[in-house]
């Protein structure tokens, strides 16, 4: 590969983010040298580089909340504003020809990126992945062992902030693919071809990455 290319990848928790980074990461795309250790909920690995997500709990911390209960977008971008050497620090130390991050935090997190000049903006696309609210809710049910009440308002917060982050980032005309995580068991070969198109690359051993199990989660 010769073209520059960052990837964000974004979507609520539990939406096929992390299978969307497993195959970028696998074609050649280097999503971290340090990723969040696999578990019984996502037993291929996360392939969510440590160190953004490290500094993403930081900045929701120190603005008082957590990724289950945000605070406001503005104490958000206040406590993001602080943080800013060490957000470059994150990116010197993970960027590459082509690479890029998945976080379900860049929900609400992906814009500054952009209004702060922290990524090249010409360079850059973002992934984001789409799952049935309902399919989400009972997956982090099972997971987090929270009320379904509790995992719905979570949800809706979320959506609401990355529908929020992507209208604002239209002023930048970074390229954006929607991807259902429902789409990789229903039609799989349609999904992989679009997003192989939209950047660029081929994406390699996907029929041996795509486990019908993982549907269940």
């Amino acid at each position: 590969m010769s073209n520059k290319l960052t990837v964000i990848v974004a979507g609520a928790h539990r939406s096929g983010t992390s299978l969307t980074s497993m195959l970028l990461h696998n074609s050649g795309i280097n999503m971290g040298q340090e990723f969040i250790p696999p578990l019984p909920s996502n037993p291929k690995g996360h392939y969510e580089n440590k160190w953004f997500v490290e500094v993403h709990e930081k900045i929701i911390r120190e603005a008082g909340g957590m990724w289950f209960d945000l605070p406001s977008q503005d104490l958000l971008e206040g406590s993001f504003y602080k943080n800013i050497p060490l957000i470059k620090n994150v990116i010197k130390r993970s960027e590459d020809i082509q690479w890029g991050w998945k976080d379900p935090r860049n929900s609400f997190f992906m814009y500054f990126y952009f209004k702060y000049n922290l990524i090249d903006r010409k360079n850059s696309k973002i992934v984001v992945c789409w799952r049935n609210p309902y399919s989400i809710a009972l997956s982090m049910q099972k997971r987090d062992k929270f009320p379904l009440n509790k995992c719905f308002c979570i949800i809706f917060d979320l959506y609401n902030r990355l529908y929020e982050n992507l209208i604002k980032i239209k002023e930048y005309g970074i390229p954006v693919l929607h991807l259902k995580f429902e789409d990789y068991f229903v039609k799989p070969k349609e999904q992989i071809k679009k997003l192989s198109e939209f950047l660029g690359i081929d994406i390699k051993n996907w029929e041996s990455i795509i486990d019908k199990k993982l549907e269940h989660f």
